[in-house]
């Protein structure tokens, strides 16, 4: 049963997020903005490639978090836990923003502000470990 609830919710995410990703909006276009640990921008991303790749992870990372905020083990290795990049992820259409945080010394991500969800801790493999704390390279991959 908790298994049904964590995929639908990850499904009813992922179909929040891709919902205004291909159309134009007047208020602008959909975007994912790449900081450092020191809140400097990196990169801003505006391809349909880039924002589908972010809107996939997130969709796929918040349907892992099957108690939101309740795992304690896990709040408390991201409170300790040092910030290596932030990931702001910009929709047009409703004007939403949410950020995925990444961290330097733990395998642990956390995404706020999820439409109907709020805040997802989650853990992270090694592969998106990897690729999420060497935004230079991703973004290389989704440029081509």
């Amino acid at each position: 049963m908790k298994r049904m609830v964590k995929v639908l919710l990850a499904l009813g995410l992922l179909l929040l997020v891709l919902s205004g990703c291909g159309k134009k909006s007047t208020q602008g276009k959909d975007y994912v903005k790449i900081y450092d640990h020191q809140n400097h921008l990196l990169k801003k991303l505006t391809t349909a490639k880039s924002i589908r790749y972010f809107s996939d992870y997130v969709g796929d990372a918040a349907g892992s978090d099957t108690k939101t905020n309740a795992n304690q083990k896990i709040d408390e290795k991201i409170s300790k836990a040092k910030v290596s990049y932030k990931y702001l992820m910009h929709q047009a259409k409703g004007d939403v923003n949410s950020t995925m945080t990444v961290y330097s010394n733990v395998k642990y991500g956390s995404v706020d502000n999820i439409a109907g969800f709020g805040k997802a801790n989650f853990k992270m493999s090694d592969k998106a470990f990897k690729t999420f704390n060497h935004p230079k390279q991703l973004i290389k991959k989704l440029e081509k």
